[in-house]
């Protein structure tokens, strides 16, 4: 095989995966262009190499059921244009959750993807510690909530998330990586954790309160790695104070008090003004409107045609646009990802994996993730991992 080709193969990876968080809102066509690029060294691989056969998981095939019925959503719904269109998203994806999932198996490129989403968090570092001034916005209007370069504070949660399961992965194989670039998993930990802090996002606090808890609680199985940890904290903490003004980070806490006293309030109410009470009245309509058409729905996309935009919530999206039978198909997806999940040798990977699953779910409640590029690859990438740990009962730190 070609290394050099392998190499540019793994470099366009990397580089995808970090343009979708560095070029979100900005700059858009670098990504469709290193995509494009992706896609070309891939096959010009397989071409060179004459390896014809590919692989393909139960994601991947449960996802092409999922778009297809998308598709066909469009003839019955009540309007064509939004789920043709939507749908035809959705095989575009399909086809790099192929090439993806197969670059990581046929080329053994576990760490290209979790070096790009390291590389994409890297860039909001710097730019949100000021360190090199941020080229457009990377907070709202009113100075409150960070978003960085993608544009939603909620999304940036999210992805400083999965850069913390990254720093975690790495950290598990400690006698694999270089010890500064080991050391840097720690770092990255705080700065993520930081950054859910500055989005003021309330479901990424709680699900980042949640990863870290049960990551410290794994880490205490072994009291040389949790000490450590736990240092790393300690000097982590002391640095940020040194160099994060008080009164910012005093500002930035009562925010989140606020938003959290307004989501209690808002529940109490029966209001459906404010984030909370906008969500419920989507829940309450899109239900209205499954139970009229509970098994098909009423086409991919089209909750827009009837609240002028999307319901923020990916269960009530799907069982509005595709009713029970494509929610069930959509959902069956996390089912075989946790049944790889259960038998994975690394108990303690195991452990953060099904907890981050549960926290994609939960978010689910106020998202709408069936289109989410992000997540879906970071899904077939943690299919990989996970195939590969059964298989290969590969002892790490």
């Amino acid at each position: 095989m070609n290394g050099k080709s392998v190499k540019f193969v793994s470099y366009f990876l990397t580089f995808y995966i970090a343009s979708l968080i560095i070029f979100k809102m900005h700059y858009i066509i670098i990504p469709h262009i290193l995509n494009l690029l992706l896609i070309a060294s891939f096959f010009y691989v397989v071409f060179i190499t004459k390896e014809y056969i590919f692989n393909i998981n139960s994601l991947i095939t449960v996802y092409a059921l999922f778009s297809v019925f998308a598709l066909a959503s469009s003839f019955w719904g009540i309007g064509f244009e939004e789920p043709s269109f939507r749908s035809a998203q959705l095989f575009m994806i399909l086809i790099n959750l192929f090439i993806i999932y197969n670059i990581i198996k046929k080329l053994n490129m576990y760490d290209a993807f979790l070096n790009g989403v390291l590389l994409g968090s890297l860039v909001n570092y710097i730019f949100i510690l000021g360190i090199l001034p941020a080229p457009f916005p990377i907070i709202d209007q009113l100075g409150h909530r960070y978003f960085g370069t993608v544009g939603n504070s909620n999304v940036l949660s999210m992805i400083m998330l999965t850069s913390i399961l990254i720093s975690i992965i790495y950290l598990r194989k400690e006698q694999k990586i270089s010890k500064i670039f080991y050391y840097y998993q720690y770092i990255n930990i705080l700065l993520a954790v930081y950054m859910i802090f500055l989005t003021v996002s309330k479901k990424g606090i709680v699900s980042g309160l949640l990863l870290i808890t049960i990551f410290l609680l794994v880490t205490m199985k072994n009291p040389k790695h949790f000490l450590k940890l736990m240092s790393f904290i300690g000097i982590g903490i002391i640095s940020l104070f040194y160099y994060v003004d008080l009164d910012t980070f005093l500002s930035v806490a009562d925010r989140i008090i606020l938003r959290f006293t307004q989501v209690g309030t808002s529940l109490s109410s029966n209001t459906n003004f404010g984030s909370t009470g906008e969500r419920r009245y989507f829940i309450i309509l899109g239900w209205d409107y499954f139970t009229s058409t509970p098994l098909f729905g009423h086409g991919l996309n089209n909750f827009r045609l009837v609240a002028r935009t999307y319901s923020h919530n990916n269960y009530i999206e799907l069982l509005f646009g595709v009713g029970l039978i494509g929610a069930t198909i959509f959902y069956s997806i996390y089912y075989f990802l946790l049944k790889i999940i259960k038998d994975m040798k690394d108990s303690n990977l195991k452990v953060i994996f099904l907890t981050y699953i549960l926290i994609l779910l939960m978010m689910d409640m106020a998202q709408v993730s069936y289109g989410n590029k992000f997540i879906l690859y970071t899904l077939v990438y943690l299919s990989a991992f996970a195939e590969n740990d059964c298989c290969n009962n590969v002892k790490v730190a």
